[in-house]
């Protein structure tokens, strides 16, 4: 407020307070205006009482000072009439003719003061100094009370909006499903700001798009189409720079206006506040249309942003929870796959299971598989599973070059699909595996939907497991019936070896006699050094299917692989000494133990040590062994090298060294490396052979783990 005279003041500084004197006497009526505004006041007098009345309806006064007594309306009249312009009319009456009935009459109508003619002027003045007083604080009073009443009304404004942002906390650590959350969530912000049109717009996986979450105001058609590039229209910027924005009118602002959409937001205020969690923006709240029409304001905006942080945080929580919710299904949906393919009758069966635990995941009506001919190189469609029936004639053959991704794959297989109105397969959305077992590319294995972009990296990823853990499955009951079929096998080996000796035992005494009753015949005959050699050959091969029928010869147990080599080497090291050959070791610490037979590993590593002893020979040398993880044909595999520094191996002999009874040797059997490779292939492994004549030679062998 203004101050005038160091009082508090309706009154605007510089202006002066108004009386109106109405008088019938013309003396009257200018002595006292004359002496009124000599005082500092501004005057209107008036000898007419109707024109004064008309003058008060205007309500321009301060004071009023009025005769009783007058032509026309009385001063009684004039006070009632002021009274009802302004209930706080300053009425101040005069009266040569005074009585008790127009006194009381004029108490009863809200009379300031009744004074009685002739009145002197300096009385006069102070009743109406003090009855001036009276309105400055009657209007200060007044003026505080409005006031107040604004702030209260303000204050409960804020309470409602406190009590709305808690009650919008508590209600948002209620539920952790992300879609029921963005509903609430954008509900409580058109409410708390009394608007008519929001939205929650989130960043996409790449951070490249925005897409309505959750809306209130706007079209499906518009929730389901809008994909706003970052950095674009209103949403696009502030979730590129990640401030709060506010527009007082879209329709005109220089900005966006090119952007903005007339038949969605006309001249709405609009506010529009990023969604962040530890500053990274993750979407962004926009909020429009006032329901009273007004703008929004500052005030409305620090509120948005101030609900927002709330928001954003709930919102990550959430999506956690549904990342973790996720996970815990597709761990169920992996425990309940292995647990119904354990009990799959058949492959068709099998199908059934994987793709039913895939639906379980995502939205895909049809898988197809493929099974790889590597023989042939021909890509065969061997069942499906989903609501489609497939009935497919389809043999593709293909240059595995073409089979090296799975985009590769899914084109290939689309490329040679019969049309859709024929074959009833969906295409919309369209995805292939790749599928490896041990020996390589075992499966193609497609998903397809009819609904666009359904099938997600992240359902890709899982369902490329499902389909790799069913193809595993299938190829272990695959070498279950082989191994039933290899011990069936084994005992009638076993029985035909054992048949075998007899035989062998007599022809073999019968040479060994003859050698002895005719020994120049023996020394000078061709056939009966061959005859011997043969004897052993099948001698050996009879010990070595003994051994292969021997179902203990096979038990595996779980072994630290670097402390059997270590075992090994230990075991030939008088022979090293001998030949002055030096043995290093290089182990990677924590390896993970193997299951294999341990007594074959060991016959493995005995070979090829005692070969790198022989290839070195007394000249001396250094014999290598490491040890330590390796992936291997795409698979997790430990890789044990031997290597030696002595006279290496030809490129003409390279490829005959694992064939059974070749040999280099003058002594040797030619059975040792053939025994390596083939106990290696027994546990899944592969062995390598890498040599350069005169340098040297190192043996690889893999073994999965």
């Amino acid at each position: 407020m203004d101050m005038v005279n160091g009082k508090d003041t309706l009154v605007p500084k510089g202006l002066k307070e108004r009386i109106l004197i109405i008088d019938d006497e013309k003396r009257m009526c200018d002595s006292l205006a004359s002496l009124l505004s000599d005082s500092g006041f501004e005057v209107a007098a008036f000898q007419n009482s109707g024109e004064a009345a008309n003058e008060i309806r205007t309500g321009r006064f301060d004071l009023i000072l009025s005769d009783i007594k007058m032509p026309g309306l009385s001063g009684l009249d004039l006070l009632r009439l002021a009274r009802t312009v302004d209930p706080q009319a300053l009425v101040v009456l005069m009266t040569g003719y005074g009585s008790l009935e127009s006194a009381i009459e004029a108490i009863n109508q809200g009379v300031y003061d009744y004074l009685l003619k002739p009145v002197e002027f300096p009385q006069l003045e102070l009743v109406i100094k003090r009855g001036l007083e009276k309105r400055r604080l009657g209007r200060a009073r007044a003026f505080l009370l409005t006031e107040l009443q604004a702030k209260n009304t303000e204050l409960e404004a804020r309470f409602a909006e406190i009590n709305a942002l808690f009650e919008a906390s508590r209600a948002l650590g209620t539920t952790m499903k992300l879609n029921v959350l963005l509903d609430m969530i954008i509900g409580l912000c058109t409410g708390v700001l009394h608007a008519r049109i929001g939205s929650i717009m989130l960043l996409d996986d790449d951070r490249k798009f925005l897409t309505i979450a959750a809306a209130i105001g706007l079209e499906e058609e518009v929730i389901r189409t809008t994909r706003l590039p970052i950095g674009s229209c209103i949403a696009g910027y502030v979730a590129q720079n990640g401030e709060p924005l506010f527009v007082k009118d879209v329709g005109i602002d220089t900005r966006f206006k090119r952007e903005n959409r007339p038949e969605r937001y006309g001249h709405a205020s609009l506010l529009s506040v990023p969604l962040k969690v530890k500053d990274e923006v993750i979407g962004v709240v926009n909020i429009a249309h006032r329901q009273s029409g007004g703008e929004f304001g500052e005030h409305d905006l620090k509120l948005l942003a101030t609900f927002a942080g709330q928001a954003a945080v709930a919102i990550a929580n959430a999506a956690t929870f549904h990342q973790l919710e996720r996970r815990v299904l597709e761990l169920t949906t992996l425990q309940e796959i292995a647990d119904a393919m354990s009990r799959a009758v058949s492959v068709e069966n099998l199908q059934e299971i994987i793709f039913w635990g895939i639906r379980n995941l995502m939205p895909a009506e049809l898988s197809l598989w493929f099974r790889w001919n590597d023989k042939e190189q021909t890509l065969t469609f061997s069942g499906s599973a989903g609501h489609t029936n497939v009935n497919l004639d389809l043999s593709i053959k293909v240059d595995p070059a073409r089979l090296a991704t799975a985009a590769e794959a899914r084109d290939l297989v689309l490329s040679h699909l019969p049309p859709q109105e024929q074959s009833h397969i969906p295409t919309a959305s369209f995805t292939a595996f790749l599928i490896h077992g041990v020996t390589g590319l075992t499966y193609v294995f497609c998903l397809a939907s009819g609904m666009p972009g359904c099938i997600s990296e992240e359902n890709e990823k899982i369902a490329g497991l499902i389909a790799r853990q069913a193809s595993t499955m299938y190829e272990r009951e695959r070498s279950i019936l082989n191994a039933t079929r290899l011990l069936t096998m084994g005992k009638m080996i076993s029985e035909i070896s054992h048949d075998m000796r007899k035989p062998l035992t007599n022809i073999r005494g019968s040479l060994q006699i003859m050698r002895s009753r005719w020994p120049e015949l023996a020394e000078g005959s061709e056939l009966f050094r061959t005859a011997e050699e043969e004897v052993l050959h099948i001698n050996e091969l009879v010990r070595e299917l003994v051994d292969f029928s021997n179902p203990n010869k096979y038990q595996t147990e779980r072994v630290d692989i670097a402390a059997v080599l270590d075992r090994a080497s230990h075991l030939v090291k008088p022979d090293m000494e001998k030949n002055q050959i030096a043995c290093k070791t290089e182990f990677e610490p924590d390896l993970p133990e193997l299951f294999v037979n341990k007594n074959q590993i060991m016959e493995v590593f005995l070979n090829l040590i005692i070969n790198a002893i022989d290839a070195i020979g007394p000249q001396g040398g250094t014999i290598t062994l490491r040890v330590f993880r390796q992936d291997h044909d795409q698979r997790p595999m430990i890789r044990i090298e031997v290597t030696d520094t002595g006279c290496g191996i030809s490129e003409k002999d390279k490829g005959s060294i694992f064939d059974r009874y070749y040999t280099t040797k003058e002594t040797g059997t030619g059975l040792g490396l053939s025994v390596v490779e083939r106990i290696i292939s027994a546990h899944s492994g592969q062995v390598e052979v890498h040599s350069r004549v005169g340098e040297g030679t190192s043996f690889l062998i893999y073994l999965p783990y």
